[in-house]
């Protein structure tokens, strides 16, 4: 069976070849409905008839590869591993195939020797999802290819989500049950995203006037390789609730608290700055702060497809996370 070709496609859909082509990469003139309808029926059917670019003659016409790089510091946690399905699934849709870079923990130097040995020379634009590597860095590193880096802030990235709002949302949720002494566990490794949750929790007291101590703060290395987390540290403080970074650190505290004995929430109180499919089937299952993540990686990926053609690009957008109240948080025993 010969291989279809795009001709074979723009018959096959009673459209021109450059009107095909554009479907095919997710491209169109206008925003009506009726024209996003006709690209997804063109697209169907280059399916069922098994079409696959010609690269090579791609990149000889357009001087593009059709490829994206992202750069990750990981992939084992389920936020990264569903951000990936999501940046792929929308990079497919526009015609463009994916590459995932792993870069090990590390900055300056490091990262920027790490990066020469990354193979982006033929690629049309970079993710960034590093947590560690700044946007003017690797714009800096790679000059000619545009970048948009994820959920970060207004000057580099087109969508973030409001994460101190849902600091505040957590916090809040957890002083109406009746803890007054929370701690705040974040992993050590995302230095910005972890100042941006203290300063929350910090302005939070300061509107009640209450008192917020160091010791409330920890910043972790563990990781589920190691097992239940040590939770020497929440155990040392006066606490009765915990404010954890993503669901991982929450599935692990809550792992090392049965470990000595503790229960949640009878014990602890737990609320996650996630929503990860783990935190749906734990034991209790975790009150989370939900991420429009679909919504912010469609419109991330929308800028940079934007970038890379030389077009305006989407309005900067700000998402409030959602609570969602599940098992893992109840009002302390003393209440």
């Amino acid at each position: 069976m010969s291989k279809a070709k795009l001709k074979d496609i723009a018959e096959a859909a009673g459209v021109s070849i450059g009107t095909a082509s554009r479907a095919l990469r997710g491209v169109t003139k206008g925003q009506w409905e009726s024209s996003a309808r006709q690209i997804q029926r063109i697209q169907q059917i280059a399916r069922e008839m098994n079409y696959q670019p010609n690269r090579a003659a791609q990149f000889m016409r357009t001087r593009r590869t059709q490829q994206v790089a992202l750069i990750t510091a990981e992939l084992d946690t389920p936020g990264m591993s569903q951000t990936i399905a999501l940046v792929n699934e929308e990079l497919a849709k526009r015609g463009y195939s994916l590459l995932i870079r792993l870069l090990n923990g590390g900055s300056g130097e490091s990262l920027r020797d790490q990066m020469a040995g990354l193979g982006l020379d033929f690629v049309d634009g970079v993710f960034n999802c590093h947590p560690a590597l700044g946007h003017e860095a690797l714009e800096g590193l790679m000059p000619a290819v545009p970048v948009v880096s994820y959920d970060r802030d207004a000057t580099c990235s087109p969508a973030v989500l409001d994460l101190e709002t849902g600091v505040m949302l957590g916090l809040r949720h957890l002083w109406d049950q009746g803890h007054r002494n929370i701690a705040l566990l974040v992993a050590r490794g995302d230095a910005v995203r972890n100042t941006r949750c203290e300063e929350a929790v910090a302005q939070f007291y300061q509107l009640r006037k209450a008192a917020y101590e160091q010791a409330w703060k920890i910043t972790t290395t563990w990781s589920p390789e190691s097992g239940p987390m040590d939770v020497s540290p929440l155990l040392g403080t006066d606490c009765t609730a915990c404010l954890c970074g993503d669901d991982l650190l929450a599935l692990g505290l809550c792992a090392g608290l049965r470990e000595r004995g503790y229960s949640v929430p009878d014990d602890y109180s737990l609320v996650s700055l996630d929503d990860s499919l783990l935190a749906r089937i734990s034991h209790p299952r975790l009150t989370c702060l939900a991420a429009p993540r679909r919504e912010l990686v469609a419109l991330s990926v929308q800028a940079l497809l934007a970038k890379i053609g030389d077009e305006p690009g989407p309005e900067y957008s700000t998402f409030v996370p959602e609570l969602i109240v599940r098992e893992s948080t109840a009002a302390p025993k003393d209440e």
